[in-house]
């Protein structure tokens, strides 16, 4: 395997980082995407990560923070099998000494390893919190979400008393504020829209909700979407968009394995038993139920449905 190699000691900004905490790097985006390669789990090769090793040699011990991390990735093969517990003091010295000069990726990877016991660390709850909390400072984009979203789990206390951090006491009022902070960083970031959408639906600020939920790809959200459209929960009662939401939710629950129904059946799915509840109600058309109407289905829907009462939103 062959690496991109450094043509000039132009100074790169490394990517992922705060804007108010920028560090700089000799190796470009594709040469640290090169690097990469190397740790892809089905393509890892011994070979490779010692000659990586020995080209990042030099920078790092001149203190390029890139090449610090991925020489602390040589030494660390324990997520592929092949860990050797005389390299994890080497490995961890080069994690930690990128993550001192606020290397946000290195700082996350440290909260890991002593949370998690990665590379057969020992569990230290306390290093943990200080090692997020400085990723959390440090942290910009795509991992300052994946940071923020962290930090919203551990300060959620309706979760179990394992995923929490023994140093860091859940503050419940916190977490609407991270999953924000969240999509800050990352506008589409799924994880966080989906959290939030649930958050504001639970404490029912439904016109907030419908707003993130808009935005999500997750489908059992836009059943959730027309139904306040449909009742008028947060919005002005509009027939017209509940049914365009639950037929795009019809449409990607027809899609998954989970729900092999045939046409017949199709009825079945709650996501189409809305609109022929609709359809039933004369507030649709057919031609707004699309594809997913055919006679057969849907007087199979009336001769199962006593009634055609919307079910009440939770």
């Amino acid at each position: 395997m062959t690496f991109a190699l450094a043509t000039t000691h132009s100074k790169y900004p490394v990517l992922g980082q705060n804007a108010n905490y920028p560090l700089f790097t000799q190796y470009s985006t594709v040469e640290i995407t090169s690097f990469k390669q190397v740790f892809v789990f089905d393509k890892f090769r011994i070979e490779n990560a010692l000659r990586l090793r020995k080209q990042l040699a030099p920078a790092a011990a001149k203190g390029d923070v890139i090449a610090q991390y991925y020489t602390a990735k040589t030494f660390d093969w324990y997520e592929f099998g092949r860990g050797n517990p005389k390299d994890i003091p080497t490995a961890m010295n080069w994690y930690i000494k990128a993550a001192n000069q606020n290397y946000a990726e290195s700082e996350f990877f440290l909260y890991q390893a002593f949370r998690y016991q990665l590379m057969n660390n020992k569990k230290d709850d306390a290093k943990a919190e200080v090692w997020l909390l400085r990723a959390n400072q440090h942290a910009g984009n795509t991992l300052a979400a994946r940071v923020s979203l962290e930090l919203a789990r551990l300060n959620d206390s309706t979760r179990p008393a394992d995923e929490h951090l023994s140093t860091l006491k859940p503050q419940q009022q916190k977490v609407e504020s991270y999953i924000r902070q969240a999509l800050q960083f990352d506008p589409n970031n799924q994880q966080a829209i989906d959290w939030l959408s649930s958050l504001l639906l639970t404490q029912k600020r439904y016109t907030e909700a419908a707003s993130f939920m808009q935005r999500s790809q997750n489908y059992t959200l836009w059943i959730k979407l027309a139904e306040l459209y449909e009742t008028g929960l947060g919005a002005k009662v509009n027939y017209t968009q509940a049914a365009k939401w639950y037929l795009m939710a019809a449409l990607a629950e027809r899609k998954s394995d989970f729900y092999p129904v045939d046409a017949d059946h199709i009825y079945l799915l709650k996501t189409v038993n809305n609109l022929y509840r609709m359809l039933c109600q004369q507030k649709i058309t057919r031609s707004q139920v699309g594809s997913l109407y055919t006679d057969t289905s849907y007087r199979n829907f009336l001769q199962n449905q006593h009634n055609c009462q919307l079910p009440s939103v939770s």
